[in-house]
């Protein structure tokens, strides 16, 4: 009996040393697992960055203001095709700004801080994950995320989607947060998402209200001079900005940032409703990783009580609902819910695993068929976002004219994808699709283009060769000098 005692003891004392050691081995796993991670992500992120020209339309607007930003020294009021600009606020053009006074002006500097926002988005998204759910969720959670098609392609475009997503997703962290500093913080990042998205702002300003009540309810009169600090911390910097701007232009600027820049997503209507949403939902999941995050959504609604839940359900879903009864259906508008649709796959990942009293040939075949789907993800869906090269024809043709024409001379596009002409040319463009018919500061009518090609006012077209025929047949009598810069576009310069 002695024996048999002894050889169980020993037995267990062997089993013991052998978890002890692994245990031992895991911090450093967890952290080649990571640095892996971090590896992988930056390539997609900067990868032939700047290889590309810039797109219409955000890109190239982004990177005409920020030229005019650095040129002019003039910060509060943007300009772009030599007139005030007012379709966003500054915060983006100012990063990008600080990024080419660095490294110059280019495709790539414009491109840098949503490519930095989207890495840090993703990482922080996998250690959340990590820390509360475990390692095969967190796994689960950065596949989703960094293989999310619609996330890769604006992580890798200059635009204001991903550093407003990463602003949002902080509001997350810091709100579960149990540092002294969290309402200063939180105002703190209320002012930056206002000066990246404005009206964006008030989805996280809700939803803290919401936690506050329903979670924090307790002391929520003792903290009022920690809210009012925060109310101040948020306010002062866009106040500072709307106030500065309104000194420029007038008080058109401050009506149009508080009232109007919402571009009509903030109204909302029954009759507007429509699923499109929903569909960009799957599909930027590429479909195979959807029914994860139903169950992840179902098992936050059981768990709702819990604070982490409850706002995974809010900034996953909110959006999306919102978006949902809008007039405008652009699936990048989704991607500030995008990073909690990851968390939400790490929770649903994790109370599976769980029910399974973690069953270890149930986590690894998790991890083969994740690793397969990401598999095909990335070849499929994402290495080709990582080669493509827009406007190229448009970036040639434009280029041409930049060293044909001379500074203060107007050139007419000859359609409505005009932003990269205006910033490749650095010249004043005025578009004229077919469809327009009156002349205003941005569009002149063909009728109008071929009153003022006859008095030789306009001297520079360009354009797809069909609308320069087009032109050219409207006004028979008028000499022009033609330049075929490539297959698809031409310059017409007025003789």
């Amino acid at each position: 009996m002695k024996r048999v005692v002894k050889k169980v003891i020993e037995k267990k004392e062997t089993s013991s040393s052998k978890n002890t050691s692994l245990s031992q081995y895991m911090p450093l796993i967890v952290k080649i697992i990571f640095a892996s991670g971090l590896l992988f992500v930056t390539y997609l992120a900067f990868f032939q960055l700047g290889k590309s020209p810039m797109e219409n339309w955000d890109e190239a607007w982004y990177a005409d203001v920020t030229r005019n930003m650095m040129q002019t020294k003039q910060f509060f009021v943007m300009y772009w095709n030599e007139a005030m600009w007012l379709d966003k606020p500054p915060l983006y053009m100012w990063l990008s700004a600080m990024v080419a006074s660095i490294i110059g002006l280019s495709e790539f500097s414009v491109r840098v801080p949503s490519a930095i926002s989207g890495i840090i988005i993703v990482m922080l998204v996998a250690w959340f994950s990590y820390k509360n759910y475990g390692l095969v969720p967190a796994f689960l959670a950065f596949i989703t995320l960094a293989l999310n098609n619609v996330f890769v392609w604006r992580m890798r475009s200059g635009n204001i989607d991903i550093l407003s997503a990463l602003l949002i997703l902080l509001v997350f962290l810091v709100q579960l947060s149990k540092t002294k500093y969290k309402y200063i913080l939180l105002g703190l990042l209320f002012a930056l998402i206002y000066l990246a998205r404005a009206q964006l702002v008030f989805l996280p300003i809700g939803i803290f209200i919401l936690h506050e009540l329903l979670f924090e309810r307790t002391g929520m009169i003792k903290r009022y001079k920690q809210y009012l600090l925060m109310i101040a911390v948020a306010v002062l910097p866009p106040a500072i900005w709307l106030y500065g701007g309104s000194l420029v232009s007038g008080p058109s600027f401050v009506n149009y940032f508080i009232y109007e820049s919402d571009h009509g997503v903030a109204t909302v209507s029954l009759s507007q409703f429509n699923f499109d949403y929903f569909l960009y939902t799957y599909y930027s999941l590429q479909r195979r990783f959807t029914f994860v995050l139903i169950i992840g959504v179902l098992f936050a609604l059981w768990y709702i009580k819990d604070p982490k839940a409850f706002l995974m359900l809010l900034y996953g879903g909110a959006l999306l609902i919102q978006l949902s009864f809008t007039e405008r259906t652009n699936n990048w508008y989704l991607i500030p819910a995008m990073p909690f649709w990851s968390l939400l796959i790490a929770y649903g990942t994790y109370h599976v695993v769980k029910i399974f009293r973690n069953n270890l040939i149930l986590k690894v075949a998790i991890l083969l068929v994740t690793s397969l789907l990401a598999y095909r993800t990335l070849t499929i869906n994402i290495l080709p976002i990582l080669d493509t090269s827009a406007n190229e024809k448009q970036t040639e043709s434009s280029k041409v004219l930049h060293t044909l024409t001379e500074e203060g001379e107007t050139i007419v596009r000859l359609d409505h994808l005009y932003p990269t002409t205006v910033y490749y040319t650095e010249r004043k463009i005025l578009s004229s699709p077919d469809n327009v018919d009156g002349t205003t500061e941005l569009f002149i009518s063909r009728k109008d283009v071929s009153v003022k090609v006859r008095d030789k006012s306009i001297k520079w077209l360009v354009g797809k060769n069909s609308d320069t025929d087009a032109v050219k047949k409207s006004v028979p009598e008028v000499q022009f000098k033609e330049r075929k810069v490539n297959d698809e576009e031409t310059i017409l310069e007025v003789q």
